[in-house]
């Protein structure tokens, strides 16, 4: 098929613990990706999706549509739940939908839209089906009676500047509760501490009276990690600790 361009729905999944189930069923690991790769291309190729990548167990795949990505991912989901999988390894995917431009180089896709679809994905749990809030906009009239789409509000994405406005996809025919998203407004995660734009991180207090110091004096000492700045006199600056305004 075509290699979709411009405007296109890209649609990442991921196996949910795939390394702990290797590392716990190795041989029953290796007979279920075996399958996992099947259901998932045979959804992705009946709804014209382009696979473009796949690490490990990750599809990284494009549509021209929206519609057609849900469609795909909807199917992906219903054939996983319903696969008998080997004693001891239950394949749970967590996929996302984003739609932007893409630069486009051998058959690959690179920038942004790339870098979110794949943030995107990762605050998903097993199962679940995230899609971004421009994807949602484009697909106002997919037919409710095939899935709808849960609002699910905006969320802080590692290493992005703007949060996201996230949705979920909702249908009989596949699970549709999960825990809260691993984003970073997930208070339940360590490490969510909120973003700053200053790396002094804590000290504001003595960043005003670091001001307050260069404002009124020609030199200002400071020393240590966690020492306050203090004012020196401009007659005796101390030895190899001095920096000037």
């Amino acid at each position: 098929m075509s290699i979709p361009s411009g405007t296109v729905t890209l649609l990442f999944s991921d196996i949910e613990g795939s390394t702990h189930l290797w590392e716990r069923s190795p041989e029953e690991m290796a007979r279920a990706l075996e399958r996992h790769d099947e259901l998932v291309r045979r959804a992705m190729d009946t709804n014209g999706g382009y696979v473009f990548k796949t690490i490990g167990d990750a599809f990284c795949v494009a549509f021209s549509t929206g519609h057609e990505a849900l469609r795909a991912a909807l199917d992906t989901q219903r054939n996983l739940a319903d696969e008998p999988w080997p004693a001891g390894v239950e394949i749970r995917v967590r996929m996302a939908l984003h739609t932007g431009v893409c630069q486009e180089r051998d058959g690959d896709y690179f920038g942004p839209t790339v870098n979110r679809t794949a943030r995107l994905m990762g605050i998903a749990h097993g199962g679940q089906v995230l899609v971004s809030g421009v994807t949602s906009e484009l697909l106002s009239d997919f037919p409710p009676d095939e899935g709808l789409l849960r609002d699910l509000g905006e969320h802080r994405l590692r290493d992005l500047g703007r949060p996201e406005h996230v949705w979920q996809l909702a249908s009989s025919s596949i699970p549709s509760e999960f825990p809260p998203l691993r984003s970073l407004d997930n208070p339940e995660l360590p490490n969510n501490l909120p973003e700053l734009l200053s790396s002094f991180v804590g000290r504001n207090a003595e960043l005003s009276e670091v001001r307050t110091l260069i404002e009124a004096n020609r030199l200002v000492t400071m020393t240590g990690l966690a020492d306050r700045a203090r004012r020196d006199s401009p007659r005796r600056p101390p030895p190899n600790s001095s920096t000037s305004r």
